[in-house]
């Protein structure tokens, strides 16, 4: 996470708290000859990482006392920490004795700890302030000044626990410090390609997760093109293929030089910052019915698809299934809310994934003759500007008052894709309690979530022109996820919102 490469500045070989605060108060300090990525918490002894720990581990530097007592310290107010330049125990050579140290302690371990109260201390017995029962009436609540000092501490603490994070996924045995804050500490200062939009904001949505977490009440909703499949083409380094590019791998030359001709056509449209939404949904309209015309005058075959599919090259973001085991696991519902073609995404998922549980898929659904052949599209069609979950929950909350099976309801309006053993959404038809996770590519993704939930945090993977529509990103989605991430950042978050040990 931490490349000073950025700066365009060498890296020292020595003196750690370069690394840690870019600069050293102390003349005489005892780590000016310590290794650059020395880990100064082990050196005290108060590493919790042990062998996950990123930082140095060499037992040759050890803590050397400084001569002189910190007299702030004494009185438990010190707020330098590692760079006082006195020491924070008694002096060697003074007979402090039980009348000149018991006092200190005393009126140190009266003072309650205010992350204690909190439930977020880490430090246990090693705590320096008391651990009371938060509803006793004589509690000595910290003073200003030892606030401030706690506050400095708790902020290397989750500094030191966001180094020690890796570029991939949260482990949870590793996450000493509150998951939040962890999460919070690692994205916003480090160069990661995680933008986080508002992180205060963020912060709150996060800790109202965690308690709809507990209840159960989480939904994931995640687009399919270029979000859970991989943007950036393996073998050719540009574009990658989606479910309508896919599709038309089974045209003839001359179709599928139309269907080019339609992609050049409005694709610039649908990124183009200019236009109003109502612009981008007639012109979308538009794309896709023409883009469906072409399918039907093709006259290709369920089998032709899979072939399709097969030869397609497409490629799942790294660490998909990884995310769909959380949600799996957790009995979180998933579904795949896509603009693209949902009997391709079914194909997909049957060839690239191990699991046998798939997510359910509300997308774009062909109709097939008798002879497999594709005669037509179910009505109504889906676009990244107008798909909106209004319309899923309002399909099942009929399903739900109809009597007749979902499966004779999808004869009339095949929809939904709702593979064997998947992971259903089906009491998303009430939404009030919900905490939903929107996951999508555009800007019209962030508006999927048009009903009333209890909280919803909005991820998008910005894709392209990422100079020219990071602000626009920002302004529609908590988190903005650029180049070609994969979903590490959205398991980070996820343990954040939804893990508990």
């Amino acid at each position: 996470f931490f490349r000073l490469e950025r700066f365009a500045m060498p890296i020292p070989k020595q003196h750690p708290c370069l690394r840690i605060w870019g600069k050293c108060a102390s003349k005489n300090c005892a780590f000016a000859n310590a290794p650059y990525d020395l880990c100064i918490h082990f050196a005290k002894g108060q590493c919790s990482f042990g062998d996950h720990c990123q930082q140095l581990h060499d037992s040759t530097y050890s803590w050397k006392e400084k001569p002189t007592a910190c007299k702030f310290y004494m009185q438990g107010m010190c707020t330098k920490g590692l760079k006082c330049t006195f020491s924070h125990s008694e002096p060697k050579g003074k007979d402090t004795g039980p009348a000149t140290l018991e006092p200190k302690l005393a009126t140190q371990k009266q003072v309650a700890c205010k992350f204690y109260l909190q439930g977020l201390c880490t430090k246990g017995l090693q705590c320096k302030f008391a651990h009371p029962d938060p509803d006793a009436k004589d509690v000595i609540r910290p003073a200003a000044s030892q606030e401030r000092a706690a506050k400095r501490m708790r902020l290397e603490e989750l500094q030191h626990t966001a180094k020690a994070m890796s570029s991939g996924s949260f482990q949870k045995e590793r996450l000493q410090a509150d998951p939040v804050e962890a999460f919070i500490a690692a994205f916003s200062i480090a160069d990661t390609g995680v933008v986080l939009s508002k992180p205060q904001q963020l912060r709150e949505k996060l800790k109202n997760m965690r308690q709809l977490a507990l209840e159960g009440n989480i939904s994931f909703v995640v687009d399919f093109d270029h979000t859970i499949s991989q943007y950036t083409c393996v073998e050719t380094k540009g574009r990658g293929p989606t479910t309508h590019s896919i599709m038309e791998g089974s045209y003839t030359e001359d179709v599928r030089h139309k269907a080019k001709e339609l992609q050049l056509k409005y694709y610039p449209k649908e990124i183009d910052p200019a236009l109003s939404m109502d612009e981008k949904i007639y012109w979308m309209e538009r794309w896709l019915r023409e883009a469906h015309q072409l399918t039907i005058d093709a006259g290709i075959t369920l089998q032709q698809l899979r072939e399709a599919v097969v030869a397609s090259g497409l490629v799942l973001r790294s660490q998909f299934e990884d995310f769909l085991h959380f949600a799996q696991q957790r009995k979180f519902s998933l579904l795949v809310f896509s603009a693209g073609i949902a009997d391709i995404i079914e194909e997909i998922f049957k060839s690239r994934l191990t699991t046998a549980a798939h997510p359910e898929i509300f997308a774009n659904k062909l109709k097939f003759d008798a002879n497999g052949k594709v005669v037509g599209f179910h009505e109504p069609v889906h676009h990244v500007f107008n798909k909106r979950l209004s319309s899923y929950c309002q399909l099942n909350l009929n399903l739900e008052n109809d009597a007749a099976s979902r499966t004779q309801a999808a004869d009339k309006q095949e929809w939904v894709i709702d593979t064997e053993g998947s992971v259903g959404l089906a009491q998303l038809e009430t939404t009030e309690d919900k905490g939903v996770i929107c996951i999508g590519d555009s800007l019209g993704d962030a508006e999927v979530v048009d009903v009333e939930v209890a909280e919803c945090i909005r991820i998008g993977y910005l894709n392209t022109a990422v100079d020219e529509r990071l602000g626009a990103f920002k302004e529609k989605f908590d988190i903005v996820l650029t180049g070609d991430r994969g979903f590490g950042p959205v398991l980070d978050l996820c343990y954040a919102a939804c893990e508990f040990s």
